[in-house]
């Protein structure tokens, strides 16, 4: 089956109508949510704030017959503006000023579909005002599992003449082998979620790692690869398309898991997220091992499927239809086309395909509210062990930053630029440590490691070698 496609439209409703209007039938309401709704934030042009809202459904029997969903949406001044509002009007007895709630209709697009899934996406476009907007949407014709999600769902916008409030966070997630008991779930959503309630965030950064994929390799189709003793014949193993579609399967279930998980799946429908990708929402270290092993079929086509999916759950970029009946070497890529000739793109593409990911890198440029411009270098795309970008990537994406400051000095200049890579971008040399590793006299350890398991986790489960941390492996 390849995906179909459908325009998505911003859609006034008329007065005293159903937002939803005569797509609300019973066929519709018994599809299932499976993961999301997850908010995404773009850009902002021209007092326009741009944003999408993805979530994934259930196939239904007769995809060609599927009814097309609807997010119903109202807007209007925040809850915090509209005291502000009544205060005045005490104090100065004027005449009631509130803006009118505005409320829309927004049909989706069918981005992807398979035998069991189906990604749908929300194209949000909302003009912004002198005052906070507050966002409240719904899916009044899809059926919800999570009680909590049937209920709307509420975002915030900031006011033209003022920044956002930031939210970051990174390494989302748990290493093989961490006792997740201990940590008792993913506890930094409930700080988030608190903080939220009382000062509501305009945007969550995800500074990589969003999500971690490493258990493909100890519970997943690649533990038959990752079991085989010798590095050499892990080299030569074929990545079949049995695997590529077993290991596509398993990311698939892997991101409807983990962003459907609470207290992480609420943030996701309330806080606008804006991420960059790194090493674990591929698999641990790609990019960073030794070039003749990271060029062999398996790394390669682990990479190829992480991206596509990631392609999928980073719903803004455009997408294209290749035919293909599933994601993989021949499904659905993103439209490099599309984004060089939309010249108000939040994104920098690379100079050339990547070394052992085929595919541009995608960083991101976008201003963050007044005053503020935020730059996400993608520093995994074109990673080796030597380097993290091309000298002429870096040429576009500084060539870009500079069009942009300028551009800002003729309206409001950016005061603060917040720069991110998923890797420290300064850090003290260990060129002696390394030296060691590297070295004829930790032979005999890696030995032991390899005949007895001595020395555990300090070395790599991949190519045997010394586990450096990716982070301080690279230039």
């Amino acid at each position: 089956m390849s995906n179909h496609t459908h325009d998505s439209s911003l859609l006034p409703t008329p007065e005293g109508a159903s937002a939803t209007g005569t797509h609300k039938t019973e066929q519709a309401r018994s599809v299932e949510v499976k993961c999301g709704p997850l908010l995404n934030f773009q850009r902002m042009n021209d007092q326009i704030w741009y944003g999408s809202v993805l979530i994934v459904t259930s196939r239904g029997h007769n995809i060609e017959n599927t009814t097309i969903p609807e997010l119903s949406m109202t807007t209007g001044k925040s809850d915090l503006d509209r005291l502000e509002d009544e205060q005045e009007r005490f104090s100065n007895s004027t005449e009631n000023c509130d803006a009118e709630d505005e409320k829309h209709a927004v049909r989706g697009t069918m981005l992807y579909s398979d035998l069991e899934n189906t990604f749908w996406r929300f194209t949000l476009k909302i003009s912004m005002r002198n005052y906070e907007i507050k966002c409240q949407y719904s899916f009044p014709d899809l059926f919800f599992p999570a009680h909590g999600k049937s209920l709307p769902q509420t975002f915030f916008i900031p006011a033209i003449s003022e920044s956002m409030r930031i939210m970051f966070h990174s390494c989302n997630g748990f290493s093989v082998g961490t006792d997740e008991d201990a940590y008792s779930g993913a506890c930094l959503w409930n700080d988030v979620s608190r903080v939220h309630n009382k000062s509501p965030f305009h945007v969550m950064i995800g500074g990589g790692d969003q999500i971690y994929n490493d258990g493909v390799r100890v519970k997943g189709p690649l533990k038959c690869w990752t079991d085989i003793t010798n590095p050499h014949e892990r080299e030569r193993f074929i990545f079949s398309k049995k695997l590529e579609e077993a290991c596509d399967k398993y990311y698939v279930n892997n991101y409807l898991q983990w962003f459907a998980l609470e207290p992480f799946a609420s943030c996701n429908g309330q806080i606008p997220q804006l991420n960059i990708w790194d090493d674990h929402d591929i698999i641990d270290g790609f990019g960073s091992y030794v070039d003749r092993f990271m060029k062999c079929s398996v790394f390669r086509g682990i990479g190829r499927v992480a991206h596509n999916r990631l392609t999928i759950s980073r719903d803004d970029v455009q997408v294209k239809d290749t035919g293909g009946a599933k994601l993989g070497s021949e499904g659905p890529v993103i439209n490099f086309e599309q984004c060089e000739l939309n010249s108000i793109s939040n994104y920098i593409i690379g100079a050339k395909p990547g070394p052992y990911l085929v595919e541009r890198s995608l960083s991101i440029y976008t201003k963050l509210g007044a005053r503020i411009a935020f730059l996400g270098i993608d520093a995994r795309t074109e990673r080796t062990r030597n380097q993290v970008n091309y000298p002429e990537t870096y040429d576009i994406i500084f060539d870009r930053l500079r069009k942009e400051l300028d551009e800002a000095k003729k309206t409001s200049a950016v005061n603060h630029l917040i720069i991110l890579l998923g890797i420290p971008i300064a850090y003290p040399r260990l060129t002696w440590l390394e030296n060691i590793f590297t070295s004829p006299l930790i032979a005999p350890i890696k030995f032991l490691n390899k005949r007895f398991g001595y020395g555990g986790s300090f070395f790599n489960h991949f190519d045997g070698n010394v586990d450096l941390l990716d982070d301080l492996d690279g230039t």
